[in-house]
């Protein structure tokens, strides 16, 4: 009778394998998580109708390199088209067409934080269409 009223004596839990499946699910997080702050970046969109002839065209290609090129073909810097270009006035960037997304959003926040405050992004230029760009 003193049998069955004893209790069997418990087997010890391993805690390795509850470590485990901790580190596992600590891995999955930190691997699915992004760390990297969003942020929108603010375009002007293209004024509707006919452009005027006697506008000032205030246009920089952006190299895949993200170096700004003028109409000329000649390598310009942000703070040197903030004196040749109107800052009231757009900027269109016109960026190769090897030029990466990065290259891209990182030269038109050059170009904001230069003191252009209106940016407007056009189709990508191919190297056929364009006199001296590239160079």
């Amino acid at each position: 009778m003193n049998t069955l009223l004893a209790t069997p004596a418990r087997k010890k839990i391993s805690l390795t394998a509850l470590i485990d499946v901790v580190f596992i699910l600590l891995m999955f997080f930190m691997l699915t998580s992004s760390f990297s702050q969003w942020q929108a970046v603010e375009l002007a969109a293209p004024a509707s109708g006919n452009i005027s002839e006697d506008a000032p065209s205030q246009i920089v290609y952006l190299s895949e390199l993200g170096d700004f090129t003028d109409v000329d073909g000649n390598q310009v810097t942000a703070t040197r088209l903030l004196e040749i270009f109107d800052v009231a006035q757009s900027v269109v960037v016109i960026p190769n067409q090897q030029t990466q997304l990065q290259v891209l959003v990182n030269g038109i926040e050059t170009l904001k934080a230069a003191g252009f405050a209106r940016v407007t992004l056009a189709k990508p230029a191919s190297d056929q269409n364009t006199a001296g760009y590239g160079n």
